[in-house]
């Protein structure tokens, strides 16, 4: 099985830098277009390669496929959740956690000011 992942992961590795090697010929402000692409590619990639659970006949399938890399951009940009709203969460949470550390320091401060 991980004999069949190594080439799994190589294949996935040849499509991403065929796109990138393509992407390269292209006016600058197309390659600045498809920079979200790029980055889903490179994450899917990542994924596939490195923390999705494949069984044996998974990576099988995937690896007789063209384009796995488009084929998963393609579900994932046409699907209902997004990374704007997945972002939006990030942003929520990282706000509340920022306030709720700067009312604990405000806390602090004025309990020493208080003595």
């Amino acid at each position: 099985m991980e004999e069949r992942k190594a080439v799994l992961i190589e294949k996935l590795e040849n499509e991403l830098e065929k796109y990138k090697s393509e992407l390269l010929r292209e006016k600058p402000e197309v390659i600045y277009e498809n920079s979200y692409k790029t980055t889903c590619f490179q994450e899917i990639k990542d994924a596939l390669s490195y923390t999705a659970n494949l069984s044996d006949f998974e990576i099988k399938t995937l690896s007789k496929r063209d384009n796995i890399l488009e084929t998963f951009y393609d579900r994932w940009i046409n699907s209902d959740g997004s990374l704007r709203e997945s972002l939006e969460f990030c942003v929520d949470d990282v706000v509340d956690e920022l306030r709720d550390l700067a009312v604990k320091e405000n806390r602090q401060k004025s309990k020493l000011g208080a003595r």
